[in-house]
């Protein structure tokens, strides 16, 4: 209700503007606002999505009215702030200032509900990580896990989206992939779609899956069943191994933790010593009782990146309000875990700062060059020739010259980045100098990656992946 009121002030200030008498236009006003909450409520009321919904009633009822409170979310603080600001100077009670100062908060915020609920929430970003896994075999050196997350069926989910995430995904030449949980919104009435998901999904060592909290609304089976005949494993509390020559790597998942259906010991029970352990777990919270019990590295989701963020900041986002790990890489210790941004959206089907993402991480035995910190929206792709002792070395957000992300040359591209060599430790590169002659490393770009010599007066450092 709070959030409401900014809003209808200025939907007032616009019909007073257009001509409306003050009386006629608060109680338009109003009306309009209180409908939108009737809209809302009423999707909480029959949120168990038991059967299909119409296409009208989603399309034409329920998306304009989640727009339009992800438009008030939005706008609500800058107008309160806006609003405070009039207040002192005395032109809160006049209609002009109000209107123009509410236009200026508003417009924009109506445009990115707009923008997050259309192309914000369709077009994924692609993530590209490389994983150093302590004991992890040569044998699975360059070993891709392809991840995708919160899928969320259900009525604001085309098929067609869904669909190209799961091209895209196939595009990125996964050896297994992992899909971590909440396959729908609520109910079954769309379990269908997602066996249709798990059918388009193929990889060499398979598809594996755990089951979330929204995918035990109902009692799970009917999701798990689904999965099951798209061709999708589900990890109910288990793991299994997967084999190279005399090497293993152990996958396992856990169930959903918010209805005490997990059991990490029995995930681990039957893992081999000494073997390396990727763990699917949908809740990050779950990770320091996971770091606790010696699992290397951990796939996580639910958190959806907050679905709103700060845009370029990831990690400023509403999920912090609930979890500290939110989004992106963390560690504890020798365990790491990757927090998705999810695919799908819970609530209002709108993403603003938080689009949805396909991640790949490419596991690394200790000793192979292994790049860190990498950006959560772009992928990492290789340039020039390692010359000698040499780093791979990221393109971060810390630009060498003011408003740019890197300083082309004719001598070359000068970075920021951290990186890791092989063997023998982690360094911060402060600035690089790409091979001069070579096209190929002329043009890197935000986001991707180049081979530098390693300079021998940079000291070794270590780098917190959180």
């Amino acid at each position: 209700m709070v959030l409401q009121a900014p809003a209808a002030l200025w939907l007032a200030g616009l019909f007073v503007r257009a001509g409306l008498p003050v009386h006629t236009s608060w109680v338009l006003a109003v009306t309009a606002q209180g409908l939108h909450l009737t809209v809302l409520f009423g999707r909480l009321l029959l949120w168990q999505d038991d059967r299909r919904a119409s296409v009208w009633r989603t399309w034409l009822v329920d998306v304009p009215a989640a727009v339009w409170a992800s438009a008030c979310f939005v706008g609500a603080v800058p107008s309160m702030f806006s609003l405070g600001v009039l207040l002192l100077r005395g032109l809160a009670l006049h209609p002009p200032p109000t209107v123009v100062v509410l236009s200026v908060v508003y417009l924009p915020a109506v445009f990115l509900a707009v923008w997050g609920s259309t192309v914000g929430r369709v077009h994924p970003r692609i993530t590209v990580l490389d994983v150093p896994i302590p004991g992890l075999s040569k044998a699975f050196d360059g070993y891709r896990i392809v991840q995708l997350s919160d899928i969320h069926c259900g009525p604001y989910l085309p098929r067609w989206v869904y669909r190209s995430w799961a091209r895209k995904a196939l595009t990125l030449r996964p050896d297994l992939l992992a899909v971590t949980g909440d396959f729908i919104a609520s109910g079954v009435g769309y379990v269908s779609d997602v066996t249709d998901f798990f059918a388009h999904l193929k990889a060499p060592d398979g598809i594996f899956a755990c089951l979330g909290n929204h995918d035990r609304f109902d009692d799970g089976n009917a999701v798990a069943e689904s999965i099951t005949r798209g061709g999708g494993t589900v990890l109910h509390n288990q793991g299994t191994p997967l084999t190279r020559g005399n090497s293993a790597l152990w996958i396992a998942g856990i169930d959903d933790r918010w209805s005490h259906r997990d059991d990490l010991d029995a995930a681990l029970r039957d893992k081999p010593q000494g073997v390396p352990t990727v763990l699917l777990a949908h809740d990050p919270d779950q990770f320091p009782s996971i770091a606790a019990r010696g699992v290397q590295l951990t796939l996580s989701g639910h958190t959806h990146g907050g679905q709103f963020a700060v845009p370029w900041l990831p990690k400023v986002n509403l999920a912090r309000l609930r979890s500290k790990f939110t989004v992106g890489m963390y560690r504890l210790g020798e365990s790491v875990v990757y927090v998705h941004l999810g695919n799908g959206t819970s609530g209002p089907p709108t993403r603003v700062g938080a689009p949805p993402e396909i991640a790949v991480l490419v596991l690394r035995s200790l000793g192979s060059p292994t790049e860190i910190n990498a950006p959560r929206w772009a992928p990492r792709r290789p340039a020039g020739k390692a010359r000698g002792g040499h780093i791979v070395v990221l393109c971060n957000r810390r630009a060498t010259q003011p408003g740019g992300m890197h300083r082309r040359s004719d001598r070359g591209i000068y970075l920021r980045g951290t990186a890791l060599a092989s063997g023998d430790g982690e360094y911060p590169v402060e600035k690089g100098i790409g091979h001069g002659g070579n096209r190929r490393t002329r043009g890197v770009s935000h986001g991707e990656s180049m081979e530098l010599e390693v300079p021998a007066k940079l000291r070794e450092r270590r780098t917190d992946l959180s």
